[in-house]
């Protein structure tokens, strides 16, 4: 066997026996052995650890998907939850705290006092916030000032949605295909530049205010909250119809009062102090004591004067 291998290799094995045979003297092969065969528990050490972490990614792995011939997965609920479950809970809370849209509702607005079924209360806030010309951003269903209520459209769902736990005092379930096809299309709407919730009517104010105007917005987002003509029309002429409504009602009260020489024309609200309605009523009967005051001494000054020529 020795005499078919070429000296080169013959002179090679030569130098592997005598280094083998040196590092017996030294001892170094048994440390030779104890390194490979730490490197080899070592391994073996890795590959279990490896299987394990598979086994028990296994054993948690939820499929999503299965096959016609096997049954429906269920899913554990602290693992996974089905998507959209979440915004379908939230819109079904938010039906049960919110009133049904029925006309039979009527509640007073709380700019003028005027009693509106609550589906005909968002036409209503449009009239005041369009003839009246706010200068402060209002919500588009109560009228009060838009940092108190805020509502939002949700993708998916053909309904506005209050942002919070607070409810807007005037909160109703509004379409909003059936309002943007409405007389009023005053509708939330999602301010471009600051990722706010205002509405269509009060959103120009708001970029005035905020942004200091419309500069840089394109076309699009301007055709967004731009109100036509026709229907700044309707919504002057439905405030129109708000204060003809104000005015019958304070003279039908007058005249319940017995008193049909004080009924006189009413200004338009436009042009009234803006004060609360409780306020208002207080105002009234303090005008009240005063006209009284004003008539017992108008009737000591002639009794008086009378006394006098005598």
């Amino acid at each position: 066997m020795s005499s078919k291998l070429s000296a080169y290799e013959r002179e090679r094995l030569a130098k592997i026996e005598r280094n083998k045979l040196a590092m017996a003297s030294f001892g170094l092969m048994e440390a030779k052995e104890d390194l490979q065969r730490k490197r080899l528990e070592e391994k073996a050490a890795r590959d279990a650890e490896r299987k394990q972490q598979k086994a028990m990614e296994l054993e948690s792995f939820v499929p999503r998907r299965t096959t016609r011939d096997k049954k429906p997965i269920h899913y554990i609920q602290n693992e996974w939850e089905a998507p959209g479950s979440k915004q379908r809970r939230l819109v079904a809370e938010i039906q049960k705290r919110a009133l049904p849209p029925t006309g039979n509702l009527k509640d007073p607005c709380l700019l003028c006092g005027l009693r509106v079924a609550r589906p005909a209360m968002r036409q209503h806030i449009g009239a005041h916030i369009v003839a009246e010309g706010f200068s402060a951003v209002r919500c588009g269903l109560c009228g009060l000032e838009s940092s108190t209520c805020e509502h939002k459209r949700m993708a998916g769902y053909n309904i506005i949605v209050p942002i919070g736990k607070e409810l807007c005092p005037k909160f109703h379930r509004l379409n909003l295909k059936t309002a943007e096809r409405a007389k009023c299309t005053n509708v939330p709407l999602r301010c471009i530049k600051c990722r706010k919730w205002f509405w269509t009517y009060t959103m120009r104010a708001h970029m005035n205010q905020a942004h200091g105007g419309v500069r840089g917005l394109t076309k699009f987002h301007l055709e967004a909250f731009t109100i036509s003509r026709q229907e700044i029309d309707s919504m002057v002429d439905e405030m129109t119809h708000i204060n003809r409504r104000l005015l019958e009602e304070e003279v039908s009260d007058s005249d319940d009062d017995g008193d049909e020489s004080d009924s006189q024309v009413v200004r338009s609200y436009r042009l009234r102090e803006r004060k609360p309605i409780l306020v208002i009523d207080d105002d009234d009967d303090d005008n009240d004591d005063e006209n009284e005051v004003l008539s017992i001494s108008s009737s000591d000054a002639s009794s008086h004067h009378g006394n006098e020529s005598d």
